[in-house]
């Protein structure tokens, strides 16, 4: 099959992204031809509808105007007029480039769930219902469960929160991450669903020191004996990254260090006075 993976973003290092690439790399070693469709496409290779970014300014003007205050249009037609206009301009390139490609499966992620971007959601449920195309949505957050998605500001934007988030539709079927939230959605939509859980793929090689990283910690100033924690997430207030901060503080306590002081670092080395506790915060920077 031709199947077409779609996110506001792909090829960058969010977790979604990063399940999409999974999904992608399982999917071809099945025999199945993989495109990916986004809004942008970071280190990948896809096709790009500049209205789907996450960032484009129209759409982000409607989230504002849906969920926080709706000041920047005169009244709620008007809003629904811009809405309605940013969402034709989606479906035409979603199914120009669906068309051309033979698309037999869309798998929208969080497109039909999290509730932002409201034009796009329109777009992917008017396209698949056109075009008739068989549709798994992978659905890994939920609008309820962000409050900045919860508190639409009038009438329409709750009647949509209510049909297309996620939709019920033939065509659409439903994937969700956890137990949790499949019997939320039994509970809220009467919708089934089929847990895909997010996955490590074990049998990958281990991280080893190469020509490429081998001066990783001498170009951040971070020595042998010292002991790096990574926050491996995006920086942003929903990964509680203060709970690394606790923890590195905690290792910082001087009755702790005394017991790392008494064992070999992974490495080798021997942790001692001078060494550090070094939190990297790597993620993209999205507060």
């Amino acid at each position: 099959m031709n199947i077409a993976l779609c996110h506001y973003r792909v090829g960058e290092t969010d977790g979604v992204s990063l399940e999409m690439d999974k999904w992608k790399k399982v999917l071809e070693n099945m025999g199945h031809k993989v495109y990916f469709i986004a809004g942008s496409t970071g280190t990948s290779d896809g096709y790009i509808i500049p209205e789907m970014h996450y960032r484009f300014e129209e759409d982000l003007k409607i989230e504002r105007n849906a969920y926080l205050k709706l000041e920047d249009y005169q009244d709620e037609d008007e809003l629904i007029r811009a809405i309605k206009k940013l969402t034709l301009k989606i479906e035409e390139g979603l199914k120009k480039i669906l068309i051309e490609n033979k698309i037999d499966l869309i798998i929208p992620n969080n497109i039909l769930s999290i509730g932002r971007s409201i034009p796009t959601a329109m777009a992917f449920v008017n396209v698949i219902e056109g075009l008739g195309i068989r549709c798994i949505g992978h659905h890994h957050d939920f609008y309820w469960e962000r409050n900045n998605f919860s508190q639409p500001t009038c009438n329409f934007v709750r009647k949509v929160l209510e049909e297309y988030y996620p939709p019920k539709d033939d065509l659409i079927s439903h994937v969700v991450i956890n137990s949790t939230v499949q019997k939320e959605l039994k509970v809220r939509r009467n919708l089934d669903s089929i847990i895909i859980p997010n996955v490590f793929d074990f049998d990958e090689k281990l991280w080893n020191v190469d020509n490429y990283n081998k001066d990783f910690r001498e170009r951040l100033g971070i020595k042998d004996n010292d002991i790096l924690m990574l926050q491996a997430t995006r920086v942003t207030n929903r990964k509680a990254i203060e709970l690394a901060i606790d923890v590195v503080g905690e290792m910082h306590k001087e009755e702790n260090r005394k017991i790392l002081e008494e064992v070999k670092l992974y490495n080798g080395q021997s942790f001692n006075g001078n060494s550090r506790i070094v939190l990297v915060l790597a993620g993209m920077i999205e507060t």
